[in-house]
């Protein structure tokens, strides 16, 4: 009975996990994981939103006591360090044309010699406005949110010192994966060839395809709904670090490293077809990329698909 009984709550679990997975907002979701990425990678970041305001009050925390709620710190205010993003939690719209998340994150600003360093503990209300152009290429100009607002609501320091971990690839590929993996549930939001080296190289779970625009236009057509790729089981790991530079760069930005990173997890799918029944697959993914000056770049993509898991408590979501 107590066998039947913990089986009965790891599936109850597994479900729990699996409906909160399917309410996530890939998209806003991108978003956040990106805004962080650019913020981490360079002091450039106000480039790329120019017209966010962001308090900044991370970086000057002994500020925070003499300011006002919601005043803005000085861009100079900025140094390297790392979001560790803990939770993405949307709030209820109550303005049209714009979403609000809370976002939980532990800061550190980076120490020399690879000194202990002690972090802080950050609640932040991000705002996003829903425009109708994008700037960037890589996202469909008719869905796409900007950002407009970094509000940070609290902050704490922690009571010990932790060893400082770079997370700025780390978002930006976490970013990029959302993205993608709409614009395979999705096709028509986001044209993925956009993400592809010149060189990527792909193998893709439908064999006959070659070509990922291929892929999305097959995808389009199968007349599926509510499809939903959950990732499952992610892991995160560098191959390389190689150094790239022109001429051009040598003096006006020096020497900057690009990154490679291997990639591996799963799709747990599943849509509706023209029938109404949910047909359900799992895809093994692994994807070969770099990440440079803030950009990712896919390099190999390879899918395969997985025999049906029997325990359904062996997975860890993204």
């Amino acid at each position: 009975m107590l066998r039947l009984l913990a089986l009965f709550l790891v599936v109850c679990i597994s479900a729990n996990a699996y409906a909160a997975e399917l309410i996530k907002d890939y998209l806003i979701n991108a978003q956040v994981y990106q805004w962080y990425g650019d913020l981490d990678a360079s002091q450039q970041w106000h480039e790329k939103y120019p017209n966010a305001k962001v308090d900044l009050k991370e970086y000057a925390p002994e500020l925070i006591r003499g300011q006002s709620q919601g005043e803005p710190l000085e861009q100079a205010y900025w140094q390297t360090g790392a979001h560790h993003i803990l939770d993405i939690s949307p709030l209820p719209e109550s303005t049209p044309g714009l979403t609000q998340v809370r976002v939980t994150v532990e800061f550190y600003p980076q120490a020399d010699n690879d000194e202990p360093v002690q972090g802080y503990y950050l609640q932040q209300l991000l705002s996003f406005e829903h425009q109708s152009h994008s700037s960037s290429p890589s996202l469909n100009s008719s869905f796409s949110p900007r950002l407009s607002k970094v509000e940070t609501e609290f902050i704490e320091q922690d009571d010990f010192g932790s060893r400082f971990i770079a997370s700025s690839d780390t978002n930006l590929i976490r970013g990029f994966l959302y993205r993608w993996t709409l614009g395979l549930d999705e096709p028509e939001t986001d044209n993925l060839s956009l993400w592809l080296s010149p060189e990527a190289k792909l193998a893709l779970a439908e064999a006959q395809i070659t070509s990922i625009a291929d892929y999305q236009a097959y995808l389009g057509g199968l007349g599926l709904t509510q499809s939903r790729r959950a990732i499952k089981n992610l892991q995160i790991q560098p191959v390389s670090a190689a150094k790239a530079i022109s001429a051009e760069q040598d003096s006006i930005e020096g020497r900057h490293s690009r990154v490679e990173y291997r990639v591996e997890f799963e799709y747990q799918w599943s849509a509706l077809n023209g029938e109404g029944e949910i047909e359900m697959a799992n895809i093994g993914v692994v994807i070969y990329l770099h990440v440079q000056q803030g950009r990712v770049q896919v390099k190999g993509y390879q899918e395969q698909y997985l025999a049906p898991k029997t325990d359904l408590g062996a997975e860890i979501r993204c």
